[in-house]
């Protein structure tokens, strides 16, 4: 879209005696007549009312509108209106008004569009012009870029490209940002874009009115309803658009494109695609599973974690493709760890192998290990090149991995007091087990 000749003039006009147009001796009612007038004309608003309409809403535009602030009424310079309803105040300045460094225009024109219910308005001297978000009460203290569109964002927003939840000043970042925007910008809407595995992880931890966890092909479809002519966009929008591409293909088993995933993001999506799949099969059952994806070891090794049972045991599927029964053994002696290895394999052992025929560990147990596997379960997945792959569809395997999802997470608790669960907060990731 270009810019209309007529404003095109006005800003040239202004830059060729700039000086003058910025001195004390320039005043509000001349730049408004100069300049800020005919832009909205140019910008094809009625402000001088050429269509001659009486006076009152029905009007485009109402100069020295009128609003009631605290029992008084005030005039703002500009009421823009359509079909009668009030949308946007303009409030004019000088030129020699610094409307970035002085609060009291910006609390002004807050202060009328707060009380007259309105979400956005306008300040300009012309040189410049800033877009205001009003749904919040102002107050005098306010600094001139609070809610400033164009010097502060409205919304903040944290790419996410790893596979959890980071600590900041020791709480998860979805609560930590919240509280640290609060104290700067309060109202300030907070977004995580995951970008990759993070849309496979749990939901946010903070408040979800104020905080949205928006996925990469939600992010992606909103870039491209931008219509700016933005080189930068442009560029957003064929990234983002190529791992949407690259998702898809490996939801569908496609592999025409598979030397193109970094970073193992074949399996990240293999398995977290495999658990939304799985948590839709169980809508309306509760089998007391929590699944999620994550990364662990400098491999890293891909993990799709289902939660821990009453007793210190999980399962997941890690990318040899197995469904892997685990026991925690963190923080526990030589000897402990034995004992809960032995109690756990007669239990489970008891409890799935004459159903589900598993293949148990008989490896000598590493006392240095967190934990240890007990038994493993085919679940239809193989291992090639690196990469996760279904032997004979995803429908396939999520029929093999539910009935020993159910098995274990909905039988009875195991009582010895050795094999109490070590983390009754349920802190996620499962991190050193």
């Amino acid at each position: 879209m270009s810019v209309p000749g007529r404003v095109v003039d006005l800003v040239e006009r202004f830059e060729a005696d700039r000086k003058t147009y910025r001195s004390t001796a320039y005043k509000e009612e001349w730049i408004r007549q100069d300049f800020i007038d005919p832009l909205f004309e140019t910008l094809g608003w009625d402000v001088s009312n050429k269509s001659g309409v009486p006076v009152g809403p029905q009007r485009e535009v109402i100069p020295e509108d009128a609003i009631r602030v605290r029992g008084a009424t005030k005039a703002p310079d500009y009421g823009f209106y359509v079909g009668g309803a009030r949308e946007f105040f303009v409030e004019a300045k000088k030129p020699s008004v610094n409307l970035a460094g002085d609060t009291s225009p910006a609390f002004q024109l807050r202060r009328y569009a707060w009380s007259a219910k309105l979400s956005l308005s306008v300040l300009t001297d012309f040189e410049e012009m800033a877009l205001y978000d009003c749904r919040f009460e102002p107050k005098k203290d306010d600094g001139p870029s609070r809610d400033r569109e164009n010097d502060s964002a409205i919304v903040a927003i944290e790419m996410k490209v790893d596979s959890h939840e980071g600590l900041v000043r020791g709480v998860p970042q979805t609560i930590a940002y919240r509280k640290l925007l609060e104290e700067d910008t309060p109202g300030t809407p907070f977004l995580f874009v995951t970008l990759g595995v993070g849309e496979f992880y749990h939901a946010p931890l903070g408040e979800l009115e104020k905080v949205k966890w928006v996925c990469l092909r939600d992010f992606h479809e909103a870039l491209k309803a931008i219509t700016a002519d933005d080189p930068l966009i442009e560029a957003w929008k064929a990234a983002v658009g190529n791992e949407v591409d690259l998702q898809d293909r490996c939801f569908s088993c496609d592999r025409s494109r598979i030397e193109e995933y970094r970073g193992k993001t074949w399996i990240l999506y293999l398995l977290g695609h495999l658990k939304e799949k799985l948590t839709e099969s169980l809508t309306g059952r509760d089998i007391g599973i929590d699944p999620f994806v994550y990364t662990a070891g400098s491999g890293p090794d891909t993990i799709l974690y289902f939660g821990r049972s009453r007793l210190p045991a999980y399962l997941e599927i890690n990318q040899n493709g197995l469904l892997n029964l685990k026991v925690n053994l963190a923080n526990l002696k030589e000897e402990e760890k034995k004992v809960r290895v032995s109690d756990a394999e007669d239990y489970y052992r008891d409890l799935l192998e004459e159903e589900y025929d598993p293949d148990f560990n008989n490896r000598k147990l590493n006392t240095q290990w967190k934990s240890r596997t007990v038994m493993s379960f085919d679940i239809g997945l193989d291992k090639s090149n690196g990469n996760l792959f279904y032997r004979s569809g995803r429908p396939e395997t999520i029929a093999k991995l539910t009935p020993v999802l159910e098995t274990f997470y909905g039988s009875s608790a195991f009582t010895r007091q050795d094999l109490i669960d070590l983390d009754p907060e349920g802190k996620h990731p499962p991190l050193g087990i």
